[in-house]
């Protein structure tokens, strides 16, 4: 019979999700955060909502995606 392990959401420590919170600000997207931090876009977001509140976190997240869509508009 096969074990069947749980998968558990990566804990992150202060240290990270501080950094986190640094790269968000900066500019970096969810995607790009998740890949650098290793863990899932949910783990991302769910921690910066919870450090910034629902209303900050979408402020800088539409602010992140307009720098992102424009960037690349410049480079096609």
């Amino acid at each position: 019979m096969k074990r069947l392990s749980k998968i558990l959401a990566k804990r992150l420590s202060v240290k990270q999700k501080e950094e986190i919170i640094k790269c968000f600000y900066s500019g970096k997207t969810i995607e790009k955060l998740s890949i650098v931090f290793n863990c899932s876009k949910l783990t991302i977001t769910r921690n910066l909502k919870k450090s910034l509140g629902e209303e900050k976190y979408k402020e800088i997240f539409n602010k992140n995606e307009s720098l992102n869509n424009l960037s690349q508009k410049k480079g096609t």
